[in-house]
C-alpha cells in the first residue's frame, strides 16, 4: 500500500522577536484543527543570515504563506 502524499500549507514566518513568534505559533495551532485534510508546515527564521542563505538561496522555496515581522528591513 502506497502511503498519500500529505496536504500542507507551507508557512513561513519571519520574526526575530520571541515573544511574538510564539504568540504566532499559537494562533496557527488553534487554526490548524480547522484546515483539514491540510496541515501546516511551518518554518520559522529569526535573522537576516537564516534568511540570506535559505531563502534568498533558494528562490524556488515552495511557501504558500509568508508572514513577515513589519518592522523588517
Amino acid at each position: 500500500m502506497t502511503r498519500r502524499k500529505p496536504l500542507l500549507y507551507r508557512v513561513l514566518v519571519l520574526e526575530d522577536d520571541f515573544e511574538a513568534a510564539s504568540k504566532i505559533l499559537g494562533a496557527l495551532s488553534r487554526i490548524e484543527p480547522h484546515l483539514a485534510p491540510y496541515d501546516l508546515d511551518v518554518t520559522l527564521l529569526s535573522t537576516c543570515r537564516a534568511v540570506e542563505e535559505l531563502i534568498n538561496d533558494h528562490p524556488d522555496s515552495p511557501f504558500d504563506i509568508i508572514l513577515m515581522d513589519r518592522n523588517a528591513s
